[in-house]
């Protein structure tokens, strides 16, 4: 029997398969198998719901979460692997939105057409008020996201590893929520340390942590990662990691100290 493709099948595309587009250009030029780097898990309701293979035992996201996909994405102006991590959650969830919760946002970029602003010396011909409106922008995209470990206490013991948000969309599909994380690809070797992490997201009326240091995890919703997932995943980080390293050296002293590969503090 015929079964209604368009829903279905446009937004299998854009989940299991636009997120990492590989064009044939960078499967010739890519040291990394990128196209394969890349790993999903949902809940039973989510495979349901999005006609996806029903998930394998243990698997499951829990706590709000429905899907996660892991992947290793290219910049064309940069050449460092990115680690993304995009969530599909419960829209009620009482999350701290950097701009709020009203449809699809984006991290502000400076790669946008003639809002290029690469050069250091351009930058900073632009208005202090202009380059300030810019920054605080921004920066409401970060510290809002970590991946933690569950024994995680402020400057005590644990992992806390920044991540920052991309982009997010309150209403992709009705009660359903997006959020695509960088993951910044963390250099440290937290796997061997933290065999069991969870995504921590900063909830509605926590403290602008961009003012705050000390860390309060009950300011954070807390999902645990799926053992199966982290296994799959932990391994390449630690890849792309040791290619970005080894990309960072190359470079001159002042483009090292700039780049974007070192965004990683895994124990604040």
């Amino acid at each position: 029997m015929n079964r209604p493709l368009p829903y279905v099948h446009l937004f299998c595309i854009w989940l299991l398969c636009s997120m990492s587009t590989v064009t044939a250009a960078d499967k010739q030029s890519s040291p990394l198998p990128i196209e394969e780097m890349r790993a999903t898990a949902y809940t039973k309701a989510f495979a349901k719901r999005f006609a996806l293979p029903e998930p394998q035992p243990g698997t499951e996201p829990e706590g709000g979460i429905q899907a996660m996909e892991f992947a290793v994405e290219t910049n064309p102006n940069a050449p460092y692997y990115y680690c993304k991590l995009y969530l599909y959650f419960d829209n009620k969830l009482p999350i701290a939105y950097p701009e709020g919760e009203t449809g699809i946002q984006h991290l502000p970029s400076r790669r946008t057409q003639l809002m290029t602003f690469d050069a250091r010396t351009r930058w900073l011909a632009l208005s202090e008020k202009d380059r300030l409106h810019f920054n605080e922008r921004a920066g409401r995209y970060r510290r809002s996201a970590a991946l933690a470990s569950s024994n995680y206490e402020w400057h005590k013991q644990g992992l806390f590893a920044d991540m920052f948000y991309e982009e997010y969309h309150t209403n992709l599909f009705p009660g359903l929520a997006y959020l695509k994380i960088d993951m910044a690809c963390p250099t440290a070797q937290w796997g061997e340390r933290y065999p069991s992490l969870e995504v921590w997201l900063k909830k509605k009326g926590a403290p602008d942590y961009r003012h705050q240091t000390r860390i309060n995890s009950d300011d954070f919703l807390r999902f645990p990662v799926p053992n199966a997932f982290f296994k799959t995943i932990h391994g390449w980080i630690k890849s792309v990691a040791h290619y970005n390293e080894s990309v960072i050296r190359e470079q001159p002293k002042e483009q090292r100290e700039r780049s974007p590969a070192l965004n990683d503090n895994p124990n604040r």
